[in-house]
C-alpha cells in the first residue's frame, strides 16, 4: 500500500510574519474585578525569521512576543487582560465596551489571513489524525 502525500502541507502555514507553529483558544473567566463573560478567543503562534515568536489573538488583534512559544502566549494573555480591563473598567470606554469588542471581532484583510492559517492548521492536524482538545 502506497503512503498518501499530505494534502495540507507546511508551505500552507507560511504567513507574512513567518511560519505558523500552533493554534489555540483562551478563555478569560469572570473574576472579582472583571465581572464579564467574554467568548472564547482564538489565537495563532508564528515563528518569526529571527527565531522569536509572536502570538496573536485573532479576534482582538492583540499580539504577544517572546523568545519561546510560551513566552509569546503569556505576553499575549497579559496584553489581552490589559485591554479588557481598560475597555470594560475605564469610565471613558465602559459605555461602548461591547461595541469596541464587536468592532475588533469584525473581519479585515489581516484577520482573514490569520483565520485562513488557523484553519489550515486545524485541517492539517485532522488529516494527520491528531486529536484537538476542546
Amino acid at each position: 500500500m502506497r503512503e498518501k502525500k499530505p494534502q495540507i502541507t507546511r508551505s500552507m502555514l507560511k504567513s507574512y510574519r513567518g511560519e505558523v507553529m500552533g493554534i489555540g483558544r483562551m478563555k478569560f473567566p469572570k473574576t472579582f474585578w472583571f465581572n464579564y463573560e467574554v467568548p472564547l478567543l482564538s489565537f495563532i503562534v508564528i515563528k518569526k525569521e529571527d527565531g522569536s515568536f509572536v502570538s496573536t489573538c485573532i479576534h482582538l488583534r492583540i499580539d504577544g512576543y517572546g523568545k519561546t512559544i510560551d513566552d509569546a502566549r503569556i505576553d499575549m494573555a497579559d496584553n489581552i487582560w490589559s485591554f479588557l480591563d481598560m475597555n470594560f473598567n475605564n469610565e471613558r470606554s465602559k459605555d461602548r465596551c461591547w461595541l469596541n469588542v464587536y468592532d475588533l471581532f469584525k473581519g479585515d484583510k489581516t484577520s482573514t489571513l490569520l483565520w485562513d492559517k488557523y484553519h489550515a492548521v486545524q485541517l492539517m492536524l485532522a488529516e494527520r489524525h491528531f486529536q484537538q482538545k476542546l
